[in-house]
């Protein structure tokens, strides 16, 4: 991370900017009609997040029916990695639902108007979209830790196939297009942050504010928290924990920016 912000070193002046990420608030109507479903989302994101680090695989129970295939260790292994697989289904849908709220988020800080200015206004939605940005960044890190997730996926998708040749009655967890769009999700080494920036490029594509207005907003972002935590914005001797902790979130939030 050092060797990253090195790298703005001396190619753009310190923002003044700071934004209270510990107690920023709505400050007005039209602020918190966008913030309150924003926030809905975000909420439920520490729990998805949860998860995904507690996920466990069912990498013993696959390897014993692929390396000694028999009925009861296969049905064994399928019992074990249904509820995974609804697990998955979970992460999955939360990232459409996520995507969801994303383009009014943008909207309300991409409106004509210096991007500095807007970042200082309206404080709340700056940190939900770095809350944004660091969730991104926190899953898509845990999932390429963990390749027990696409392991489990591949597993129900092949047991699944040779069930329905043997069973055409076979109850089916999760229909064919919604398991097709999961293996594209799962397959991509980080899948949030491409879910992101997929909806950014669609935001821009589809809306009538300046492509100049959405890269500033970004640019502006990075260089504001690179400045908070240059600049020690954040420094607390009392609560070196919290410091860290703020600092990290500034971190993560330059990165995905």
């Amino acid at each position: 991370m050092g060797k990253l912000l090195s790298k703005f070193q001396g190619s753009m002046p310190p923002s003044e900017v700071f934004v209270d990420f510990a107690n920023a608030a709505p400050q007005t109507d039209a602020e918190r009609a966008v913030f309150e479903p924003v926030q809905a989302v975000i909420d439920e994101a520490d729990q998805i997040l949860q998860s995904l680090l507690t996920y466990e695989g069912c990498g013993e129970l696959i390897r014993e029916a692929i390396v000694n295939p028999s009925d009861a260790s296969t049905a064994a292994a399928w019992q074990a990695v249904i509820p995974q697989v609804h697990l998955l289904r979970q992460f999955y849908e939360f990232s459409v639902t996520l995507t969801g709220v994303i383009p009014s988020l943008l909207q309300a800080l991409c409106e004509p108007g210096n991007a500095e200015d807007t970042l200082v206004a309206m404080q709340s939605l700056t940190r939900q979209l770095a809350d944004i940005m660091n969730f991104v960044l926190r899953f898509d890190d845990s999932k390429m830790t963990n390749p027990a997730i696409q392991n489990d996926f591949s597993f129900y998708r092949r047991t699944l196939n040779k069930m329905k040749m043997t069973d055409p009655n076979v109850e089916v967890p999760i229909k064919d297009d919604l398991a097709n769009k999961m293996s594209l999700f799962y397959a991509y080494p980080t899948p949030m942050m491409k879910c992101l920036s997929e909806t950014t490029v669609s935001f821009v594509s589809n809306n009538s504010l300046p492509r100049e207005s959405v890269t500033e907003l970004f640019a502006t972002m990075a260089n504001a928290c690179y400045s908070m935590v240059q600049l020690d914005k954040f420094n607390d001797p009392a609560d070196t924990v919290n410091q860290d902790r703020l600092n990290m979130f500034c971190l993560r939030a330059l990165t995905a920016s």
